[in-house]
Parts: C-alpha cells; sequence; structure tokens
C-alpha cells in the first residue's frame, strides 16, 4: 500500500537528550527510515525550547558534536534521583504550540528522551495537561530507545493504561545507554491492541536500520494506520 500526498500519515518526531530537531532528521536519515516509509507519512520534527547550558554540552561526546552541530537541546533535565523533570511543562507547552501550527499529526514518534515523552504524550493529551486535549487526539506511537518516565506527573499518568492506541516499540540489544529491559517495560502502557516489538540484535543506542524482517512489519505497522486514517 503506498500513500499519496493527499492521504500519508503526519508523524511528529521527538529527539533525544542533548541533541535537536536537525539532528533527529539526520538520524533518521542516517537510518534509512525517513525515506524507507516516506511514501506512507511525512516526518516533521519539532525540538524542546531548552537549549543546554554551557557545563550540560560540555559532557556530550565530542564525536557526537562532529556528527551533529548544535545547540543542543533537551526536553527536561531531571534531578539526582530522577523523580523530578525540571521543565517538562515548558516542554509539553511548547509541543502543544507546536502541533497547533503545524499539525494535525496522526502519532507521534521518539528516540531515547524524546521516545519517553512520545510515550507519556497521549496519557498527557487525554488528561487536559497544558491544553493538549483542545487538539485532535493522537492516535500511536512510535518508540526507539524509550523508557518510562519516572517523574511523579508522568508515573501517574501511566496508572490507566492506553486502550485502542498502537504502538510499535523498537529495541537494539547491545543499546547500553538505555538498557533493553527499560524499553521493553514500555509495553506495559498498552493495553489493546498489544504494542508491536521489533528487536534489533546487533543495535546499540541510536535511530537503528532495520533489518528486512522488521522493515517489512514496520511498514504493515504504518500502512495500517493509514488505512485507519482513510476510514475516519
Amino acid at each position: 500500500m503506498a500513500g499519496s500526498d493527499a492521504m500519508k500519515l503526519r508523524i511528529l518526531c521527538l529527539h533525544s537528550f542533548r541533541t535537536n530537531a536537525e539532528s533527529m532528521k539526520m538520524m533518521m536519515a542516517l537510518a534509512g527510515f525517513s525515506q524507507k516509509y516516506a511514501d506512507l507519512a511525512d516526518f516533521v520534527y519539532a525540538e524542546s525550547p531548552h537549549i543546554c547550558t554551557p557545563e550540560q554540552e560540555a559532557k556530550i561526546e565530542p564525536m557526537m558534536k562532529k556528527i551533529f552541530p548544535g545547540p543542543y537541546r533537551q526536553w527536561w533535565t531531571a534531578s539526582e534521583d530522577g523523580l523530578t523533570y525540571h521543565g517538562w511543562k515548558e516542554s509539553i507547552t511548547h509541543i502543544k504550540d507546536f502541533m497547533t501550527l503545524h499539525g494535525p499529526f496522526d502519532g507521534v514518534l521518539g528516540f531515547s528522551q524524546g521516545a519517553a515523552l512520545a510515550g507519556a504524550l497521549p496519557f498527557l493529551q487525554q488528561q487536559g495537561v497544558c491544553g493538549l486535549d483542545t487538539l485532535p487526539p493522537l492516535r500511536f506511537n512510535v518508540i526507539m530507545s524509550g523508557f518510562k518516565a519516572r517523574c511523579d506527573e508522568f508515573q501517574s499518568a501511566y496508572e490507566k493504561k492506553l486502550d485502542n492506541f498502537p504502538a510499535l516499540i523498537i529495541i537494539g540489544d547491545k543499546d547500553s545507554i538505555v538498557k533493553p529491559e527499560s524499553t521493553e517495560k514500555l509495553q506495559e502502557i498498552y493495553n489493546n491492541p498489544p504494542a508491536v516489538v521489533l528487536r534489533e540484535p546487533k543495535g546499540s543506542h541510536k535511530v537503528l536500520p532495520l533489518g528486512e524482517d522488521n522493515a517489512k512489519r514496520c511498514r504493515a505497522f504504518l500502512e495500517q494506520q493509514l488505512r485507519q486514517k482513510a476510514a475516519l
């Protein structure tokens, strides 16, 4: 099934910790993800309103800075115990404004910290946080190296599982930054249908090129979302 210019999915994409929208766009292209599914979806890249301080930027690996130029951003800064996310509400307001300007969006995709936010966003929209409920509802997730956010506000949101909210979860079994078992736990938030999980045995912490079988399953997932959009 191929999408047309008039009927494609529109997917909001959220970047990882201490990167930016352009970096996410580059990662998606390097993995071949945005090109491979360009017939089905338009990928639209948002970025956090929080620019890293010089001290935070100094912690970024030099090789990463060489490949992906700044300014570098993050959706929140966690407290030492990981239970408080400083700046998360400003990020949600920023995303709401971005969705108002560039939407409507069918689904949300995220990588790493962006994936944690993508997984929480449907809950926050249902609860009307920062006015998200005034926008057309998101209908699916694509999660890459994600994890369940630990702050109290997000943890309380997870208490009610998502029904009728399809999700595709991509796990790299060699991911040393976000452990595979942390990403696996995100399956718990999707009730019916259960999340579709793709595992790349040699995958590390990056937007992963998908093997042949996983690429087919990813395409099937996106095609199903497009059929559902066409039926609305």
